[in-house]
């Protein structure tokens, strides 16, 4: 096998993997992750954490 048809398949899949695994994230991107119990309230939120009082020693 040539080595430019090596290449050329090499990098070929390689795209195809990649254009695949975009797809796929944007898929799951498009699920309203926040709106699910437990994951909505303590990652996704846009509320301030608070922090704890800073000790006095």
């Amino acid at each position: 096998m040539p080595t430019w048809v090596f290449v050329t398949a090499y990098l070929a899949v390689w795209t195809l993997y990649a254009l695949v695994a975009y797809g796929f994230y944007r898929a799951v991107r498009t699920f309203d992750l926040a709106s699910l119990p437990g994951i909505g309230e303590s990652r996704m939120s846009s509320a301030p954490r608070s922090r704890p009082p800073a000790s006095t020693s």
